[in-house]
């Protein structure tokens, strides 16, 4: 079973840096598909312990999220509705952009609806 840590390392990395600077949301969103398909192997895979691992590591990130949203919402004189607003229309990206937020999401959300396999 892949290690998801390397992966939440670089993301991780990647939030930090979009702090500071302007980040590559393709190479970002990139990152995430990468995550979420070592996330999928895990759960049809994975021991429970390993199962276990993920989830702490993933609410992490979540609230490393969460925590830099709202910052960014506070800063640009915005609400969390507002930016999600902001975020669901595609002329607020480049059309390569938009792609890989939707493939990204499309991978998030059969994740999030997929059954593990019995051992």
């Amino acid at each position: 079973m892949a290690d998801i840590r390397p992966k939440l390392d670089k993301l991780n990395q990647s939030l930090s840096q979009g702090k500071d600077q302007l980040i590559d949301l393709t190479e970002f969103m990139q990152t995430c598909n990468a995550l979420f398909e070592t996330c999928a192997e895990c759960l049809d895979s994975g021991t429970p312990r390993e199962k276990d691992d993920m989830l702490k590591d993933l609410i992490g990130v979540q609230q490393t999220l969460d925590s830099d949203v709202e910052s960014l919402a506070k800063e640009i004189g915005k609400n969390l509705e507002q930016m999600l607003v902001f975020v669901e229309n595609p002329d607020n990206f480049n059309p390569e952009a938009w792609r890989i937020m939707q493939k990204t999401w499309r991978e998030l959300q059969k994740i999030a609806t997929r059954k593990p396999r019995r051992k």
